[in-house]
């Protein structure tokens, strides 16, 4: 057996002999699937039927046409099952206007294609509820403006949830407080003058 054949995967091979010389000829199709290709046969057969839902749907339909239509894509179809097949990612959480009567609590959640909602539930340290519910979107960030102020020295614990069109959901968990905010605001100023430097540079670049 050839080395570039992997071990165990010997039957997904077929040998050939043409002309006195030995071929070995990958199959089109191995002749048992692992369970990880079993398991992604079945997500993109899952993405496939949503993207015929949607196709058969001109509500559902519209939001990904105009995309097609803005990126010049030939097909649709393509756009609609990568939609399906990655979900969103929640990248960032931050306490805003921290010691006010009432701080906001802001998401930043990106997606393959749109984030049509994100859900926030806030805790104390200790597990009691302090807020549970949709977020508003405020752009780029989803915001929730919690009922009540934040002791000096009390912390929070947000867990948040993006959806996207097709249903899936990206999460993410942070801890955050007074002092956490203004540490981070702290950073932000400090490093603000070296942005605009880059930003600035890529402008003189650019021409």
């Amino acid at each position: 057996m050839p080395k570039h054949i992997p071990p165990g995967q010997e039957h997904n091979y077929i040998r050939r002999e043409v002309r006195g010389k030995v071929f070995w000829v990958r199959r089109s199709k191995p002749k048992r699937w692992s369970r990880q290709q079993k398991k992604q046969r079945s997500r993109f057969a899952e993405a496939a039927a949503y993207a015929k839902r949607v196709m058969s749907d001109p509500a559902m339909l519209a939001p990904y046409a105009a995309v097609a239509k803005k990126r010049k894509a030939w097909r649709v179809f393509p756009i609609i099952t990568r939609d399906f097949m990655r979900a969103p990612v929640v990248r960032e959480i931050e306490l805003r206007d921290a010691e006010d009567a009432h701080p906001c609590v802001a998401v930043y959640a990106v997606d393959d294609f749109e984030v049509v909602a994100v859900a926030v539930v806030v805790r104390t340290q200790a597990g009691a509820l302090i807020w549970r519910g949709a977020a508003g979107y405020d752009a780029p960030w989803w915001k929730v403006t919690l009922p009540r102020a934040l002791g000096a020295e009390e912390e929070i614990v947000v867990d948040a949830f993006a959806c996207d069109r097709p249903g899936n959901t990206g999460s993410a968990t942070a801890t955050l407080s007074i002092a956490r905010a203004k540490e981070l605001r702290r950073r932000e100023k400090e490093a603000e003058p070296a942005r605009l430097a880059k930003r600035a540079a890529r402008k003189a670049r650019r021409g």
